[in-house]
């Protein structure tokens, strides 16, 4: 298990302590976002943003995202989460309703996509022209 914040480097196997800690710089000192990773492959981590008592809270677990339903938890709460997942139990996955939202972090990607493949085309276009010119 991996801790990581936007402003600090990696702690590895953090204690509840460090997680608190990361979790009160947040908007401070320590960036915009926590992340707990569990492994790289396949890609498991749970994450969170916000600050004071406001947090959202996601996971991502065999290829799938997922968001708790609560958009605005309390501090307490998303230390419990993100505690329990350290952990290595359950009790994260029915202490908050979790609904997901994979189709639209992957359908986030299309638009850049698209935007990139258009500018390539004009790009390829303009070089054709001018070498056959």
């Amino acid at each position: 298990m991996r801790l990581e914040t936007e402003d600090g480097a990696p702690i590895e196997d953090p204690t509840e302590d460090q997680i608190r800690q990361a979790l009160q710089g947040l908007g401070r000192e320590c960036g915009t976002f926590a992340i707990l990773a569990r492994r790289e492959e396949p890609l498991e981590y749970m994450q969170t943003t916000g600050e004071g008592n406001a947090f959202i809270v996601e996971f991502h677990e065999g290829g799938r995202h997922f968001r708790a339903t609560n958009e605005e938890m309390a501090f307490d709460a998303t230390l419990a989460l993100l505690a329990s997942y350290r952990r290595g139990d359950d009790g994260w996955r029915t202490t908050a309703l979790w609904k997901d939202i994979t189709k639209e972090v992957a359908g986030a990607r299309w638009p850049i996509i698209a935007v990139i493949g258009a500018v390539t085309a004009a790009l390829i276009a303009v070089i054709l022209y001018y070498s056959f010119k």
